[in-house]
């Protein structure tokens, strides 16, 4: 055999060798399996609470303990080795204490994994974190101040009761207690017991201190909206209100509550956002203690005789003829010039108040007017030619404030009718000379430089808001006006549309809003719109 054809043989050889060595390599077989067992994540649940698993090995636990009392909980999540299987899945429970999850390879290798869960003990927390109280026939809530384990409610109203009402209680967490909302509380010597979750209590002790309930309920502001116009209330008395200027004769559209503001604790039947009538109709406000107030609403323009509801009617066999008015914002005080006595009327409820009215001394009972500086109101006589000074409170003489006969008619001042100060000068109208006089109020001491030396004949009663003074003119049944500082007259501040009834003006007296008009035989006390 030749060279040549011995080594094409062994090439053929080698060459054949590898091939069947590459074949071998490639051959692995196809059927080998994962042997992955592991459990990579687990998160349970207990209630709404999620619990995430620290896995340590084959040892699984977790940081936070589920709540007292829970027995079991679900697993929201597991997560293995790829391929692999457990013997729990989501959804299955688990027991709070020691559990085996079992994790099964694609190879078939087992792990066996301990999951521990862990429950907290009872909790021990037994505090009132909040509590308030209700009294009876009362929506108004008072909260509790706790300090330690006493609790101080302060300014409860007082009532008839002898008990409250909680209203709110707010313990700690698992905690309950031996009263819950609903529940009666002495007001004197109350406790109560709050139990926590491990059973043990503390006792709380109450000291609940009661006031007066107030009866304040005025309204002390209020506005309404008519066709987008906002309009304040002018208040007349402490219960009459009348919004300016609206015309009731001419008011289409019925006025709503833009504000209002009641006393602290009041409560009313109207709120912002509601409908008056376009008649005014009626407000009732009612106070902490449960006594009310009823607000009078008209409308009226600046040139309007206010509503009748806002006139004073004087009634009383020996009050027929009303002359000299003057208030103190809350009572109305109403002279006459026949009887002597001075009237009192309460200018919200429109009742004498016999306990104010004051008997005149016995010659002094010819009384056309009167002024009060709120602690002696004059009272003058023009049969005397005298002005009679009285303590307001008691009705008592005070001679020593006396104008006598001789310091008037020594001036010239004879028939003496309206009198009005500021408490510094005294100025007197006399009906004769249709002038009016001035004085030194303390010391009684002429002073001609503040005279007014030229009022309209029929002068009867005069008052002044400082600036411009108004003469009630019994001739032309209208009111005068003048500037208190020069005399000069001033027509536009003139009362000149006095109703038809009121033909006989004699006391006048404002309170900034309304004018009162006291009608001589008619025993009405008429209500303007103040200039």
């Amino acid at each position: 055999m030749s060279l040549l054809t011995t080594m094409k043989s062994q090439i053929r050889v080698f060459i054949g060798l590898g091939i069947l060595f590459f074949s071998v390599f490639q051959c692995k077989p196809t059927d080998e399996k994962l042997n992955g067992n592991a459990i990579t994540a687990l998160t349970v649940s207990a209630g709404s609470t999620d619990y995430k698993a620290t896995i340590n090995g084959t040892t699984i636990t977790f940081a936070n303990s589920v709540p007292y009392g829970t027995t079991q909980v679900s697993i929201k999540a597991l997560t293995l080795s790829e391929k692999a299987n457990a013997d729990k899945k989501v959804g299955d429970v688990l027991t709070v204490g020691s559990n085996t999850i079992t994790v099964t390879a694609e190879d078939g290798n087992t792990a066996a994994f301990t999951v521990t869960i862990t429950a907290s003990g009872p909790s021990s927390q037994k505090a009132i974190t909040a509590i308030a109280v209700t009294t009876s026939g009362s929506s108004l809530s008072y909260a509790g101040t706790i300090s330690g384990t006493h609790v101080i409610i302060n300014d409860v109203p007082e009532s008839s009761s002898t008990q409250v009402t909680i209203s709110t209680l707010t313990l700690s967490e698992f905690a309950t207690a031996n009263k819950s909302v609903g529940d009666a509380l002495a007001i004197t010597g109350a406790t109560l017991v709050v139990t926590a979750q491990d059973k043990s209590t503390q006792t709380y002790t109450f000291t609940i201190n009661t006031i007066v309930p107030s009866s304040e309920k005025d309204i002390t502001a209020m506005t309404i909206n008519v066709n987008g116009t906002t309009h304040s209330a002018n208040f007349g008395g402490t219960n009459r209100i009348v919004f300016l200027p609206i015309s009731s004769s001419t008011l289409t559209t019925a006025p709503v509550i833009k504000s209002l503001t009641l006393s602290a604790k009041a409560t009313s039947n109207k709120s912002v956002g509601d409908t008056l009538t376009l008649t005014g109709g009626t407000v009732v406000v009612t106070a902490e203690n449960g006594s009310t107030k009823n607000y009078y609403i008209s409308y009226a323009d600046y040139t309007e005789k206010l509503p009748s509801v806002f006139d004073i009617r004087v009634d009383g066999n020996y009050f027929h003829n009303p002359s000299g008015i003057w208030a103190d914002g809350t009572t109305m005080y109403v002279a006459n010039d026949h009887f002597n006595k001075i009237l009192a009327i309460d200018i919200s409820s429109r009742e004498q108040v016999t306990s104010k009215q004051i008997s005149l001394a016995s010659d002094n009972s010819e009384v056309n007017s009167i002024w009060s500086d709120g602690t002696t109101i004059w009272a003058v006589d023009y049969n005397d030619d005298s002005i009679y000074a009285y303590n307001l409170s008691n009705g008592t003489r005070d001679t020593s404030k006396d104008f006598n006969a001789q310091t008037l008619t020594g001036a010239g001042n004879m028939s003496p009718n309206g009198i009005w100060s500021d408490g510094t000068t005294m100025w007197v109208l006399d009906e004769q000379d249709n002038k009016i006089y001035a004085y030194t109020l303390n010391t009684k001491a002429r002073d001609a430089s503040k005279d007014i030396n030229t009022i309209s004949s029929g002068g009867w009663s005069i008052w002044s808001d400082g600036t411009t003074l108004w003469v009630a003119n019994n001739n032309s049944d209208e009111l005068h006006a003048y500037t208190l500082a020069t005399g000069a007259r001033d027509s536009a501040k003139d009362y000149r549309r006095l109703s038809n009834s009121n033909s006989n003006p004699f006391g006048i007296w404002s309170n900034g809003k309304i004018m009162w008009v006291a009608d001589f035989p008619d025993r009405r006390l008429y209500a303007y719109v103040a200039r």
